[in-house]
């Protein structure tokens, strides 16, 4: 029986390592996607999102595709004036045309948004791993400063359910205004221990550990999530901040689903993100 048990765990936890990445990400590759975007025309002072294509190359090489969103308003496409922009870190599946809803919401905050694939998602090349999530991040972030020039202090990164952990990856590096982190896990162990609980954590190769990391940021962190994630337990969030250093905020998001928070989450919720980007950012 004992013999059993044990190589129950034995060949479970090595088909786990065999299928680990592909059980984490969850790519969906070009021309699957919302790739051509309109936006209608609500009159004169209406701000629609400007969508301009942009490649990136991460440091081992791999083309990173991505957007740069800008608001512009009325019919003319006037642009908008912003005082801050946005690194945006999706979650572990789809692909950035996939978040076309959110950054039309975003950009009327106003803000900028930069918003790209992880290897292997959308139009990027390469397959998806830990440390290449890390990499395409950090290309990211280097595009904003050194081709655009926009200043770290305008810069804040909000990451998304695993977008949060490559997020606060990307924080540890660099000096953001702020950091965001919605409906996000501790780490990857933690959240495959939930799953398959027979599984020793050391066997799981893929850390993203941003409860360690969180600990000694600096910059103000606003932390979101919902008791009705059906998928990161709300206690990760929970956890999360407890372990965030000052300065912090949190947010119990309302009773939404993991995937339904733009949806669900109401004008309360993003004016908590206009709110934390614009303390984050301010304009004297």
């Amino acid at each position: 029986m004992l013999r059993t048990v044990l190589l129950t765990i034995v060949v479970g936890g090595l088909f786990l390592m065999w299928k680990e990445e592909s059980l984490i990400f969850h790519p969906v590759k070009y021309p699957e996607g919302y790739w051509e975007p309109t936006f209608p025309d609500l009159g004169d002072d209406s701000i629609t999102p400007q969508i301009e294509d942009v490649w990136l190359t991460a440091a081992d090489g791999t083309r990173i595709h991505a957007w740069f969103v800008t608001p512009v308003r009325g019919p003319q496409r006037e642009p908008v004036e912003t005082t801050a922009t946005v690194l945006l870190c999706h979650g572990n599946a789809g692909n950035l045309s996939d978040r076309v809803e959110r950054l039309s919401l975003m950009v009327q905050f106003p803000v900028s948004v930069l918003i790209f694939d992880y290897r292997g998602f959308g139009r990027s090349e390469g397959k998806p791993s830990e440390a290449g999530a890390y990499q395409d991040a950090n290309a990211a972030w280097n595009y904003l400063v050194d081709e655009r020039e926009i200043p770290e202090g305008q810069l804040v990164i909000f990451g998304v359910s695993l977008g949060g952990a490559v997020a606060a990856a990307q924080a540890e590096v660099c000096k953001p205004a702020g950091l965001i982190l919605e409906s996000t896990f501790t780490s990857v162990p933690e959240m495959a221990g939930r799953a398959y609980p027979f599984v020793p954590k050391f066997m799981i190769r893929t850390k993203m550990n941003t409860l360690r990391r969180i600990q000694h940021l600096s910059m103000p962190k606003l932390i979101l999530h919902s008791p009705g994630d059906e998928i990161i337990p709300y206690e990760f969030g929970e956890a999360l901040f407890d372990a965030a250093a000052q300065p912090k905020t949190f947010y119990p998001l309302p009773d939404c689903r993991h995937n339904e928070t733009v949806l669900c989450g109401g004008k309360e919720y993003f004016s908590q993100l206009r709110q934390f980007i614009g303390a984050c950012t301010p304009t004297e």
